[in-house]
């Protein structure tokens, strides 16, 4: 099969792409906002963290606790909130406290912080029928792919289709929110699209290879 590229972001394998044929749809814009990715991420049977509309936050722990505690944990609960809930990459949300949070983003969509310094996370990856886990971290920054980062790959798992997720690509995130419980991740985001020049996926595959596994996921889930 000959599939060209249509994309609005670049990656190293670009080129490898056939001149003509039917379009591999590759952008950003087309990804899921992030109450859809975390509902879609349960729906697969992922543990997710807390999450909803900030102000149903107060409102379900003011049924819960007194005012004096939910004073308290307003000052003390840390949540990431996402002023553009379509935005990836870390951009578009913040890191703040309740308190913050519920004065100036009330209606935005927000999931519990469950991070430390130094930040990390693990990331899955999956195109055509390979899989890679990454270890991805930052040394001053909440977020894992932001400062001064490193990119760390784990291994690849045996070739095969993960998660009955029916793209020919596709990544997902996994934080920690124990550290002593590496069986309890929570699933934070997904992505259609992950940018693998960014884990040094060109030290793992020829661009042609990445076209071709690509190739194989369009075939398999019939989106040509």
């Amino acid at each position: 099969m000959r599939t060209t590229l249509l994309s609005d972001f670049k990656d190293y394998y670009d080129h490898a792409f056939d001149v003509k044929g039917d379009s591999f749809v590759r952008k950003k814009t087309h990804e899921m906002s992030r109450s859809d990715i975390i509902d879609f991420l349960s729906d697969k049977g992922f543990r997710v963290p807390p999450h909803g509309q900030v102000r149903n936050f107060v409102i379900n722990m003011s049924k819960k606790a007194t005012a004096n505690d939910v004073e308290v944990l307003l000052d003390h609960y840390l949540m990431v909130v996402y002023e553009n809930s379509h935005d990836h990459d870390g951009y578009g949300k913040q890191l703040i406290l309740a308190r913050q949070a519920l004065e100036e983003y009330p209606t935005c969509f927000y999931t519990e912080y469950a991070g430390k310094l130094p930040s990390f996370s693990i990331k899955f990856v999956q195109i055509g029928n390979r899989r890679w886990w990454f270890k991805c971290e930052s040394k001053n920054d909440w977020r894992s792919n932001w400062g001064e980062t490193s990119v760390e790959l784990l291994g690849e798992d045996p070739p095969g289709w993960a998660y009955n997720i029916p793209y020919p690509m596709f990544s997902v995130d996994f934080v920690i929110p124990s550290d002593d419980d590496w069986t309890n991740f929570w699933a934070t985001d997904f992505n259609r699209y992950p940018n693998l020049i960014d884990l040094k996926f060109d030290r793992i595959l020829e661009p042609e290879e990445v076209v071709d596994l690509l190739k194989q996921g369009i075939k398999k889930y019939s989106l040509d």
